[in-house]
């Protein structure tokens, strides 16, 4: 074999090997991907069934038993345990895991009303009130310029979502309350109400020029 056969060789050679160790990976590549693809296709092929409601119903009122378990005396949930390394330890330095917030009650308080609760009816009638009253009890103790509604800082949610967030929950919260109260009960309507109003006040003192709101946050709601 002569130098320019053997080169053509090495050279046909070098493409089989290359050929292969691709094909090898697109192999693998292809077996590695295809169980999602398969998954994905068996799932629009054969949905899986909505709940029905009483399932959905059984559901709800299981996550309502535990929640009735896990609130604080002051009427408010806390954010419950994390990573130590989360905010550089601060979360359980400052006990925040086992400390009321505004932003975790809030979401509660309008899972509660969602179910058909109010503070006069509903088999949640009682701790909705007093998760009302925790959310206005932070409220009416803040102070009128600054646009925070609580002075607990360093909270999961407000480092995801920005220091803020609980303003704009409480907001929501007691929006949605004051709609299904109708004034009763009577003392509690009129602290929803006041709280209410002094939470929408300090939202618009900070509007910017833009009509937007500083967002510190990173994650998205």
């Amino acid at each position: 074999m002569n130098a320019a056969s053997r080169a053509a060789s090495r050279w046909g050679l070098s493409l089989l090997l290359t050929g292969a160790l691709l094909g090898g990976v697109a192999t693998r590549a292809k077996a590695w991907q295809d169980p999602d693809a398969q998954a994905v296709q068996a799932a629009k092929a054969d949905p899986l069934p909505a709940p029905d409601a009483e399932t959905l119903a059984k559901a709800v009122e299981r996550a309502f038993a535990y929640l009735a378990t896990t609130q604080l005396p002051d009427g408010g949930w806390a954010q419950g345990d994390v990573s130590p390394n989360m905010g550089d330890g601060m979360q359980h330095e400052n006990h925040l895991f086992s400390k009321s917030n505004v932003a975790d009650t809030a979401a509660v308080v309008l899972a509660m009303l969602k179910a058909g609760n109010t503070p006069s009816s509903g088999p949640h009638s009682e701790r909705l009130v007093k998760a009302l009253g925790y959310i206005c009890g932070q409220v009416e103790a803040s102070d009128e310029e600054s646009m925070s509604v609580t002075d607990h800082q360093g909270t999961c949610v407000q480092r995801k979502l920005g220091q803020y967030a609980d303003t704009f929950f409480a907001a929501y919260a007691l929006a949605e309350a004051k709609g299904v109260m109708n004034g009763e009960p009577a003392e509690l309507a009129e602290r929803v109400s006041a709280a209410l109003d002094k939470t929408l006040a300090k939202i618009q003192r900070h509007q910017g020029a833009d009509g937007g709101w500083r967002q510190e946050g990173w994650a998205t709601m």
